[in-house]
């Protein structure tokens, strides 16, 4: 019974399709479970194998490089040898052959790109929002102003049509006042033709 569970958790990750952890937590319990049937058989419990590592990943070409499925890139060197180019925790780790380097992620971007992108973002959000705002402020003053002018020039025409209507109230006026001279001379004029009646 314990070769059959030891068999069935010696098969790698990449077969069943587990992972890492959950292979290792089957071969932990297939391991609890064959040492409690050694004992309860009072034998000696054979150990556990230990588990074979999973087989790396196959490789991909993209565009003319090689990406594992973790994300790793592999190039091949001037000298034959693969040149492995992984992101791990926080660092980029370069490995060629034996020779291996890792770099800090936060120096491979220069302290002043950071300053200088958050700069050109909030430029370009400035201009995208300003830039309609700006316009509508400009048509408000501009309409305004013309506003003012077109009120202005409504002010002086209605000014000049005030005097107009003045002038041509007194020139009625006058005619008027000789209209009722000379009315009042004919009157009189008539009064001295007609003869009076004996009485």
């Amino acid at each position: 019974m314990t070769r059959s569970i030891s068999r069935q958790s010696d098969q790698p990750a990449a077969a069943t399709g587990r992972s890492p952890y959950q292979s290792f937590k089957a071969n932990l319990s297939d391991a609890v479970a064959g040492a409690k049937a050694g004992w309860q058989e009072g034998g000696v419990p054979t150990p556990p194998q230990p588990p074979t590592p999973p087989a790396p990943p196959a490789p991909r070409t993209l565009g003319g490089v090689d990406v594992t499925d973790d994300g790793t890139i592999v190039l091949n060197g001037a000298d034959g040898q693969k040149i492995t180019v992984a992101f791990d925790q926080g660092t980029l780790r370069v490995t060629q052959g034996t020779k291996a380097m890792t770099v800090p992620w936060n120096e491979l971007v220069p302290a002043r790109a950071v300053d200088i992108t958050v700069a050109l973002c909030s430029t370009l959000v400035v201009l995208v929002l300003g830039a309609p705002l700006l316009r509508f402020w400009l048509r408000k003053v501009e309409r305004r102003q013309a506003q003012q002018q077109l009120d202005a020039a409504v002010a002086a025409r209605l000014a000049q049509l005030e005097q107009h209507v003045d002038t041509v109230a007194v020139e009625l006026e006058r005619v008027s006042e000789g209209q009722r001279y000379f009315t009042r001379l004919l009157e009189a004029r008539e009064g001295a033709a007609t003869p009076s009646r004996p009485a």
